[in-house]
């Protein structure tokens, strides 16, 4: 009986130490990636962001050019209308809220409404 105790309070220490390493690790890590991009980011800001818009677009490119690829141009062309429609009349609706314009944020929803329902249900749909 004792010895299933110490067998069960071995394994609890030995995962209390597991769990402290894997945290020690982890800070560790998250300084060693962290540290430098800050560092850049003080020392040189203009260089830090135009290096990470540059590196942000090129991963939103590649990741674009796969979305064509698996899902054919058509069906991305339709997809990308509908987002940059969602997003103008957002932003649209957003800008002129905020410039006290708030009568003409209606129809700017209103002309957004619309245009997607013309891009979801306008096309001829392909049957499968």
């Amino acid at each position: 009986m004792i010895l299933n105790i110490a067998k069960g309070y071995k394994k609890l220490f030995d995962s209390a130490i597991k769990g402290i390493l894997l945290l020690v690790a982890c800070a560790v890590l998250g300084a060693a990636i962290v540290w430098p991009l800050w560092k850049f980011a003080t020392a040189a800001p203009n260089v830090y962001t135009m290096t990470m818009l540059i590196l942000i677009g090129a991963v939103l490119l590649i990741w674009l050019a796969k979305y064509v690829k698996k899902v054919g141009a058509k069906y991305a062309t339709l997809k990308l209308g509908k987002i940059m429609i969602i997003a103008a009349g957002l932003c649209g609706s957003i800008v002129l809220v905020l410039n006290g314009k708030r009568f003409f944020a209606i129809p700017v929803l209103l002309v957004m409404i619309a245009l997607y329902g013309v891009i979801s249900f306008g096309p001829e749909r392909e049957k499968k």
